[in-house]
């Protein structure tokens, strides 16, 4: 990951099994979130925890990760926790593995997909957890044509 400012100053250049380990966890949340028909990939075992719980191990380009996922009442995805990814210090120069969640809310239907429509992306870190951004979704769209 490269980061610059304005283009021209170099902020964050990380590279490696951590930020490739943190990709893995990236892709698999989004895979969650925005495009669940992909979760029956054979790279992803599944094991239940109870009625509303289940973890996952997936594995892609020699990346295994593990992430437990949280369901409602209503069999929406409320939460994602993964202990796999890793937070870069601000000038790039440290990680550190610290446990990540997405939770998510507001469900409802895009172009025909029910879908969280509001959701954060928080670090849990020893001195608190926070989110580092919040979104909100107006709109998805599948499989665009580009003109």
């Amino acid at each position: 990951m490269r980061v610059k400012a304005a283009g021209l100053v170099r902020l964050v250049d990380v590279s490696g099994h951590e930020m490739n380990q943190g990709e893995t966890v990236t892709v698999f949340n989004d895979m969650c979130v925005m495009a669940p028909a992909t979760l029956v990939d054979p790279a992803i075992v599944w094991e239940p925890v109870d009625a509303r719980t289940a973890r996952a191990t997936f594995t892609n380009a020699g990346q295994t990760i593990h992430a437990e996922l949280w369901f409602n009442h209503a069999g929406e995805l409320s939460n994602f926790w993964s202990n796999d990814r890793y937070q870069t210090s601000s000038d790039g120069a440290t990680v550190k593995r610290v446990r990540w969640s997405t939770p998510l809310r507001a469900y409802r239907s895009f172009d025909g997909v029910r879908l969280a429509s509001a959701g954060e992306g928080r670090w849990h870190e020893a001195e608190g957890e926070y989110a580092y951004i919040e979104l909100a979704l107006d709109e998805v769209r599948y499989n665009v044509r580009s003109r």
